[in-house]
């Protein structure tokens, strides 16, 4: 998931971190929330990195294309309009 990650799972360390069985329910709320893991999000935390949720990089990507479309078509209509309209 992470563009970074040099090393693989494997190789890598774990940390360990105790929290009260409320503490990592929550942590893993809101790494649900950010359809990450807890791993995921609890390591862009500590690396003071963006928490950026998949789906909604996929949602802002699916919206470039229909705005993309929308402002060429609202652009086509508007050249028009100073075109035949000055």
């Amino acid at each position: 998931m992470d563009a970074k990650k040099g090393k693989t799972r494997k190789e890598s360390t774990p940390i360990k971190v105790r929290v009260t069985p409320e503490e990592k329910a929550a942590i893993a709320a809101k790494a649900d929330a950010h359809s990450l893991s807890a791993s995921s999000y609890l390591r862009r935390l500590g690396l003071a990195l963006p928490v950026e949720s998949t789906i909604d990089q996929r949602a802002i990507l699916d919206l470039v294309k229909i705005g993309g479309s929308a402002v060429s078509s609202k652009c086509g209509l508007d050249s028009f309009a100073l075109c035949c309209h000055p």
